[in-house]
């Protein structure tokens, strides 16, 4: 199935090639959209606010968004 993102109208596949398509977000506009509210939760967690910022280095060792954070800066 061919999938085309509906905020920055990237489109990608997804299988097999397929004359239908299906509407979402692409990985990178959806990361953009949750960082508000991961970072939220980061605080409520007692961590730093910091998703997405770091470049290839966290020191906030508890973090549950530490490895998802870091594989995609």
């Amino acid at each position: 199935m061919t999938y085309q993102c509906i905020k920055c109208k990237t489109t990608w596949v997804n299988g097999g090639e397929s004359d239908l398509y299906s509407h979402g977000l692409c990985k990178d506009c959806a990361r953009i959209l949750l960082i508000p509210t991961i970072r939220r939760k980061q605080l409520r967690e007692g961590n730093f606010d910091c998703f997405g910022k770091a470049s290839s280095y966290c020191d906030q060792r508890l973090c549950k968004y530490k490895l998802v954070c870091l594989n995609n800066s």
